[in-house]
């Protein structure tokens, strides 16, 4: 009778400790999770027995702090890790999965140019990430500036150049053509005339380059001189 008085008694022990264990059994409030690098979110932890310590099973995917009864996970970039999480009874396992962050990737336009000695052109630039650096391949070619989302190319000589523009995640190129200004060449009219003794007749100059000058081979047969774009013949 007492040895079945003390398996009894002993059967109720252990079903108060289960019962006890089973009322204070760790819980957390997910433990599967799909997060965007460079997003956190926070799981909460309840009954918990004493200490709770947390890790991660790949820092460099996802890290993991514990504090007043939540657990905080960054995620950093993409991939798979297990967030582990252990009191003094139980451990507990979240499985965490990281997608890579979208973003809009930089945009230069146009992709290829043509400029003139002495001239600019503007290249767009859109989307960019962080700090934009720009950067000529041959700046005895072609130069380039960088201000208000906009790339200048100034033609220095003929040539070709490679414009490079970059920002913190990409580069992009920009092919440079360099051409020379064509230079109108000096034009008369009319190329010959006929004039009398005393009279005068015009020779209208056009696509003059720089300083115009007149002069005639024998003055005493005619005489000329210049009025603004205008050679003025006089007959002797």
């Amino acid at each position: 009778m007492r040895t079945n008085l003390f398996a009894y008694r002993f059967l109720l022990i252990i079903f108060g400790l289960c019962a006890f264990n089973s009322a204070y059994a760790l819980y957390l409030s997910s433990n599967s999770l799909v997060i965007t690098a460079g997003n956190a979110v926070k799981v909460t932890v309840s009954e918990a027995s004493d200490t709770v310590r947390v890790s991660s099973s790949n820092n460099s995917v996802a890290t993991v702090s514990y504090a007043s009864n939540a657990i905080t996970i960054k995620a950093v970039k993409a991939g798979s890790a297990t967030v582990t999480v252990k009191d003094e009874e139980s451990t507990k396992t979240i499985t965490l999965t990281v997608k890579a962050a979208s973003y809009a990737t930089l945009t230069v336009s146009p992709a290829t140019i043509a400029v003139n000695v002495g001239a600019s052109s503007n290249i767009a630039v859109a989307n960019a990430s962080g700090a934009v650096r720009v950067h000529s391949s041959d700046s005895t070619v072609a130069t380039v500036s960088f201000t208000n989302n906009t790339a200048v190319v100034k033609g220095v000589k003929t040539g070709f150049a490679t414009i490079t523009i970059t920002d913190s995640k990409t580069s992009k190129t920009v092919a440079v053509t360099v051409n020379t200004v064509a230079i109108p060449a000096l034009t008369v009219s009319p190329s010959t005339i006929a004039i009398n003794a005393g009279s005068t007749a015009n020779i209208s100059i056009a696509n003059a380059s720089g300083t115009l000058t007149v002069r005639s081979s024998d003055t005493s047969i005619a005489t000329v001189s210049l009025s603004n774009t205008t050679a003025v013949v006089t007959g002797i």
